[in-house]
């Protein structure tokens, strides 16, 4: 199978590429030998100005590769951006650097397993690090959009301009931030009650045991931090103290109107003490657990850096020393122990996403090195105003596995560990925390694997906006199908695995019958022989495979990041014995092939957008019907409202964002039916004016009946 990387030879025999390459060769080698089924293939040229970086020779010994002088032959593959799987006998291709990550972690523990070893555990829990797309998880965002991106400039202008400051980049200090935040604990209950009953049942058996004897060293002993081994890096956890319980040692200040050292004022608060409004607490923290890692000064050898990291990570997060315990013998253990609920169970935030590590530790931890050694591996500020990302980077840097790669691949360690222990020549870039606010009501320092939950629209928001789409003399102006109102299709004639029938229960067949023929009919009267069309967000494949049956002379593409989904479609094809479809798994803008027609079938919120926005830019025709338009926010790709018109009537995006929370209270026989029905109208005609301004013809109109969904908007455009 190969994969296909940004990359060219250097002259001195490194490979120059953008640091998505540099972290797909770097996991290829943390799951070697198991990564051996995979075939490496360079392609030198223009990588979407991303910041080119020298990865050590030693990455690719272990890899099978080739640096490609040819495109010919590779067209599906160069219709998406880099990294890049290619699965030929499956008719798919894979793009993005999430999505190449965590299929070279499935297929190698595929291959792991005959040999007794296991990787999935790099996926994390259910196998969902990094799975959803970047406009729904902060995770996959910050790991495939924005680090990058921030990281890769920040090499560029510390190369080029050797500035003597500037401010770190916001998503880093994101992710400094979301450290200081209790990791996410998926079934967390089930656990802790585990883990609890595990440590009451030894503490009572200890205390049985040694009667009044050694009172202080077994008060201390319970207390210590846990290790639970797993298979990559161990999870930790820990008993509060009674002293903690009594007494809160970093309080969270959450209210408008307090003002903290750094200037809060009653609507805003300083982004980097949203979460803990006083950053001096974090700072003496680090300081005393600095004090107690004295021992990793010395690292002498590999073995010796494994133990000592551990004991480092063990002392920072221990309560002991010179912290009071609230306990001084083993009659007041022994009543404590009796009251301790699973709220007393404190699990470590050690690593990226939380308590487990996954791929997404490989992934950063692949942008720090690189960028520490961009900075010549010297001391630097920048770490020292992060000491979760450096306590992190220790951390990582002690993991037998992580060590092993980062020698197998040249990574220079010994350097890395001066960097931060704060050895070497301090690098003359003054770093600095930037000034920035944030409001309150908007957002916060948040990381997650999914976004958050939808807002409700308040009666009199969307009255006001409504006002104003009155006074800008906004109208949705209704259309009609294609081909008026008929738009029917006998599904008698069509095979089993074309149909909706082979996948959904019976009660919903029909309805979802109705839905595909008025799109399926809407794109033949667009279609002609050798037209390349695209089904956006296809999911298990029913629009795109009944068009690409009814138009077996034209090319049909089924774009979609879910992989279960996209499974299931592969097998309907397969057994259809199609021979005109390829699948894409891979975020929409990373799809950037040309095309005829694009279409996609009740795209959630944003990705309507984006399935507009590819087909405005390819001057592709477009079959689009929108869906959850309470779901609608501003990312990086997308921002509100959508046409000139809009913005010329002063319709800012939180009002589009009003309607189309309004927009999803379309449900028949409510008292809000018609006021929904008019706001996803407005939404749908921001969406159309856009394509107006480009130049389309729109109709905007419903699929028939309009009972086969409460989403029954229909955008047709033409060019």
């Amino acid at each position: 199978m190969k994969i296909y990387l940004y990359g060219g030879l250097g002259e001195d025999g490194t490979v120059e590429a953008p640091l998505s390459s540099a972290v797909i060769l770097y996991l290829l080698n943390y799951c070697h030998p198991h990564s051996n089924s995979f075939h490496v293939c360079f392609i030198d040229q223009e990588h979407n100005g991303e910041t080119v970086v020298k990865v050590p020779e030693a990455c690719t010994q272990n890899i099978s590769h080739q640096f490609m002088n040819t495109m010919d032959g590779i067209d599906l593959v160069l219709n998406c951006s880099l990294p890049v799987i290619q699965d030929i006998a499956a008719h798919t291709v894979r793009s993005g650097l999430c999505c190449v990550a965590r299929y070279v972690v499935q297929v190698s523990h595929m291959a792991a397993v005959k040999k007794g070893h296991t990787l999935i555990d790099l996926l994390g829990f259910r196998a969902g690090s990094v799975k959803a797309c970047a406009e729904v998880s902060g995770w996959t965002r910050l790991c495939e959009v924005e680090l990058p991106k921030a990281i890769g400039g920040l090499i560029s202008t510390l190369r080029d301009d050797k500035p003597v400051s500037m401010d770190i980049p916001e998503c880093l200090m994101t992710f400094e931030l979301h450290f200081d935040k209790p990791p996410v604990l998926h079934n967390d209950d089930k656990k802790k009650r585990q883990v609890l009953k595990d440590v009451q049942t030894e503490a009572e058996a200890l205390i049985s045991a040694c009667g009044k004897e050694g009172g202080p060293d077994i008060v201390d002993e319970f207390f210590q931090t846990r290790e639970a081994v797993m298979p990559h890096g161990s999870v930790y956890y820990r008993v509060q103290t009674k002293a903690e319980k009594e007494e809160k040692k970093f309080d969270i200040n959450t209210e408008n109107g307090e003002v903290c050292r750094y200037g809060c004022t009653e609507n805003k608060l300083i982004k980097w003490c949203a979460r803990c409004n006083d950053r001096e607490k974090l700072k003496r923290k680090e300081e005393l657990q600095q004090n107690r890692n004295a021992r990793m000064n010395e690292r002498n050898c590999d073995e010796k850096t494994t133990i000592e990291s551990q004991e480092v990570l063990k002392n920072g997060l221990n309560v002991n020393g010179d912290t009071d315990l609230g306990i001084g013998s083993l009659d007041e253990l022994s009543t404590f122990i009796k009251t301790l609920t699973i709220h007393d169970v404190i699990y470590e935030h050690v690593y990226a996403e939380g308590t487990s590590f996954t791929v997404a530790d490989v992934i950063l931890f692949v942008y720090m090195y690189t960028l520490s050694e961009s900075m010549g591996f010297g001391k630097t500020q920048l770490l020292d105003n992060a000491p979760n990302i450096k306590k992190w980077l220790v951390h990582v840097m002690g993991l037998p596995k992580i060590r092993q790669t980062s020698l197998q691949c040249g990574y220079d360690v010994s350097s890395m560990e001066g960097c931060l222990k704060g050895e070497g020549l301090q690098f003359p870039t003054e770093f600095s925390i930037p000034p920035v606010t944030l409001d309150v009501e908007e957002d916060n320092p948040e990381i997650g694997r999914s976004s958050k939950a939808k807002q409700k629209a308040l009666k009199k928001d969307v009255a006001v906006v409504l006002e104003k789409v009155k006074e800008g003399r906004i109208q949705t102006e209704p259309g009609e199908h294609p081909c008026g109102s008929n738009v029917h299709m006998d599904w008698t004639t069509v095979p089993l695995q074309a149909s909706p029938k082979c996948e959904l229960p019976e009660k919903r067949v029909s309805r979802k019958c109705e839905q595909l023929e008025n799109l399926a009919t809407a794109v033949q009267s667009l279609a002609k022989p050798g037209d390349v069309i695209v089904d956006f967000c296809s999911g298990a494949g029913h629009l795109g495979i009944i068009i690409a049956y009814l138009l077996p002379e034209c090319k049909v593409y089924l774009v979609e990041n879910k992989e279960e989904s996209l499974g299931r479609a592969r097998d309907r094809v397969i057994k259809l014995g199609l021979d005109n479809v390829t699948l894409y798994q891979c975020n929409l803008d990373y799809f950037q092939g040309s095309f005829d027609i694009g279409v996609c079938l009740h795209a959630c919120g944003v990705a309507t957008d984006l399935v507009l926005q590819q087909c405005l830019e390819r001057g592709a025709n477009f079959v689009i019907c929108p869906c959850c338009y309470g779901s609608i926010h501003n990312t990086h790709l997308i921002t509100y409202p959508r046409s000139q018109l809009f913005r010329e009537a002063g319709i800012s995006d939180y009002d589009l964002i009003v309607l189309g929370h309004a927009g999803d209270q379309t449900e028949k026989a409510t008292e809000l039916y018609d006021q929904g029905r008019q706001c996803m109208g407005l939404v749908d005609t921001d969406r159309a004016r856009l394509a107006m301004e480009r130049g389309y013809n729109v109709s905007l109109c419903s699929l028939q009946p309009l009972s086969c969904t409460p989403k029954n908007n229909l955008l047709v455009g033409k060019r």
